[in-house]
């Protein structure tokens, strides 16, 4: 009689502790599954910024390449105008081989751009300006001052 209490007092031990091991296996399953799903709304959630991102960074591609040929436009008027390259550069806070880039890459090279004589010495698309290509302005960090 003393045997089978020592065994159901053992058993019941082994029992409890097994119980306590399954409980603490479902609970770190369903923190498991917690940290999974919040992983699939993070990634539902990026996916949809991203798609945001892309249809904004399109939205400013089109404005800038609007605003390129507007100030492409308005440095052919000037050079159809009867301003040289360097006249038209300087005025603009550009070099002229950025001027010349500008013209070339927005198609503007109107009445005194292809074909045309070139009283400047300019020597377009000879690689990047002074400044590693990069327009640069005397007032560049102003507000509403725009570089492209």
């Amino acid at each position: 009689m003393v045997f089978q209490m020592a065994m159901s007092a053992a058993e019941k031990k082994a029992r409890a502790q097994a119980r306590a091991l399954i409980e603490r296996n479902d609970e770190l399953l369903r923190l498991a599954g917690d940290y999974f799903s919040a992983q699939s709304a993070a990634d539902k959630t990026i996916a949809r910024y991203d798609e945001r991102a892309a249809g904004i960074a399109a939205d400013r591609d089109s404005e800038l390449a609007k605003w390129r040929a507007a100030r492409a436009r308005a440095a052919t008027a000037m050079i159809d105008a009867g301003a040289n390259r360097p006249e038209v550069a300087t005025r603009l806070g550009i070099t002229v081989p950025k001027l010349s880039k500008l013209l070339k890459a927005d198609g503007a090279l109107g009445g005194a751009g292809a074909g045309a004589p070139r009283n400047d010495g300019d020597t377009a698309g000879s690689g990047p300006d002074e400044h590693g290509g990069q327009e640069q302005h005397d007032n560049a960090n102003q507000p509403g001052s725009w570089q492209g």
